[in-house]
């Protein structure tokens, strides 16, 4: 598909996986307008990897209840995606402490995943943490990246796995239900589901982590892309018809397994 992957749906809802089991429920809250940009409000709320990750492993279990630095790594996560934590801006512990109402050790214990992630640099000899770059140089390699991911799905999806067609079948009725509504964060959440769940079918957790990061890291790009496209109302639909084609397609082609 084109660059319209990622992020997450937001709202008072219960969120359901893709098998029609209830997870969990979110809360809502939302975001202000990005500067330089089009009116656009996106919705956030804290939501477990565990599930999203269950969801493209093909799994039913009932996920764990998540920790608390794992509820805080996921709503930091989420605010610098969707660019409220915008690039370059510093992060320390008595914002998110004070803001945030995360506790002093989740904070912390959050700040060093994000760091392991590649969301933020810490900066020992100057304090505080900052929020990685989005510059062209940062651009190049997000899309470098990602090119990489789809290539390698290319190559190496394998075609036996028996429940792959109806999962992305059931991924893609919410994938376009998200379009329909114009819910950005819902587009992107089910738009990643529905690659991860090909990926899948490699086997193999050292590309599921290559593409995981490719994919976690285009998602700030995406939002700063949907922003921007909203300014022209009719290209947007355009780009959104045009990737509900090809899930479409990549559907049929995996079921005549070609």
């Amino acid at each position: 598909c084109p660059l319209k992957t990622t992020i997450r749906r937001e709202r008072n809802y219960e969120v359901y996986d893709a098998y029609g089991h209830q997870s969990r429920r979110e809360s809502l809250t939302w975001l202000p307008e990005i500067k330089d940009c089009a009116a656009v409000f996106y919705p956030l709320t804290i939501s477990s990897f565990v599930t999203e990750h269950q969801i493209w492993m093909g799994e039913k279990s009932n996920p764990s209840k998540p920790t608390q630095t794992e509820n805080a790594v996921d709503l930091i996560r989420s605010k610098i995606i969707d660019l409220t934590l915008p690039p370059g801006s510093r992060l320390d512990e008595a914002l998110l402490i004070n803001e945030f109402k995360l506790g002093r050790t989740p904070a912390r214990e959050a700040l060093n995943r994000l760091a392991a992630e590649g969301f933020v640099h810490i900066l020992p000899h100057r304090g505080g943490t900052q929020v990685r770059a989005l510059d062209l140089k940062e651009i190049t390699q997000i899309l470098q990246a990602y090119h990489l991911s789809e290539i390698i799905l290319g190559q190496l999806c394998n075609f036996s796995d028996k429940s792959l067609v109806n999962d992305l079948n059931e991924i893609q009725s919410q994938h376009e239900e998200a379009i329909r509504k114009r819910d950005f964060l819902d587009i992107t959440r089910s738009n990643v589901m529905f690659h991860m769940r090909i990926y899948n079918t490699i086997d193999n957790e050292y590309i599921i982590k290559f593409v995981k990061s490719a994919h976690d890291h285009t998602r700030r790009l995406t939002v700063l892309l949907y922003t921007m496209e909203t300014r022209e109302p009719k290209f947007f639909d355009e780009q959104l018809k045009i990737v509900v084609d090809q899930h479409r397609q990549i559907i049929d082609a995996v079921q005549k397994a070609d």
